[in-house]
């Protein structure tokens, strides 16, 4: 259960220890929260081996502002999540990507560059730095593991020649990042230049996103249908949007929603890569 909203309350590790008073080889890392008569208390977050370091993520954000203070563009903070156990910090960036639309379409649309940080205190997510990218009209966040690159960032960020270290790794992520976001800016504008029809739909769902739960699947749909007034001229790309739009804005946001939004931009991309692109070469 969640005691605190702030994701930067401090954190201890402490060791546990059996009935009897045994040491135990896993640890406790614990969350400080104030309760109601303004008593200092802490909350399990995770249980952990001894050699886990437990960063807190006051930590990863200071990580975060060298890292985006150092770039050549200018960031913005775009988002935090925090469960009480896993940690997610957005940025987005001035660099913008124009797709090619419709020639029906009023006006281009364009996403960003973005950038996340992600931390946990049960030990189930490493912390990590990875690309992401965002529409601009609606905001839509797009998380992708498999076509946005990211790295692992290994060392105590106490050691002052590690942490450096660290910074130039994250520094060449984004400065590589452009490059490597080429084949997903293609899948992407080739969507936004597809109509879409019966038969993509049953495609992406039956053989690009079919574990995708039945209840998340419906919510998108819906939100699609909803919000595509045009019917003549809806393509692969607005319906891709309908399933980030509902993801990225739910108003009960759970880990499952970021993990989904991967799963479904991956998903779409292969669909493009495999069914559109290939039609255009």
């Amino acid at each position: 259960m969640l005691t605190t909203k702030d994701p930067y309350t401090p954190i201890r590790k402490v060791q546990l220890q059996s009935a009897d008073g045994t040491s135990s080889n896993a640890f406790s890392i614990q969350t400080m929260f104030e309760n109601e008569l303004g008593e200092e208390q802490w909350q399990e977050s995770g249980v952990v081996r001894q050699d886990y370091l437990g960063i807190p993520n006051i930590k990863v954000q200071k990580l975060s502002l060298d890292v985006i203070n150092a770039s050549d563009h200018m960031w913005q903070e775009e988002k935090v999540f925090w469960n009480g156990k896993k940690f997610k910090l957005f940025y987005t960036a001035d660099e913008k990507f124009s797709l090619d639309t419709l020639q029906t379409t009023s006006k281009a649309d364009n996403i960003k560059l973005g950038l996340m940080f992600e931390n946990s205190y049960d030990g189930t997510t490493a912390l990590s730095a990875r690309l992401t990218l965002t529409r601009i009209i609606c905001t839509n966040g797009i998380m992708s593991h498999r076509y946005l690159p990211g790295i692992k960032i290994l060392h105590n960020l106490n050691n002052s020649d590690k942490y450096e270290d660290e910074l130039l790794k994250i520094q060449s992520l984004i400065t590589t990042g452009v490059p490597s976001t080429s084949l997903i800016r293609k899948a992407f504008s080739e969507m936004s230049l597809s109509y879409l029809d019966a038969d993509m739909i049953g495609q992406i769902r039956r053989n690009h996103i079919s574990k995708l739960p039945t209840n998340i699947f419906g919510k998108c749909l819906d939100k699609f249908i909803i919000d595509e007034k045009d019917r003549s001229h809806h393509t692969v790309w607005d319906f891709y949007n309908a399933f980030t739009g509902q993801l990225w804005h739910e108003e009960n946001e759970s880990e499952s929603s970021f993990k989904w939004n991967s799963y479904v931009t991956d998903g779409f991309i292969n669909f493009a890569d495999k069914h559109l692109i290939t039609q255009r070469s």
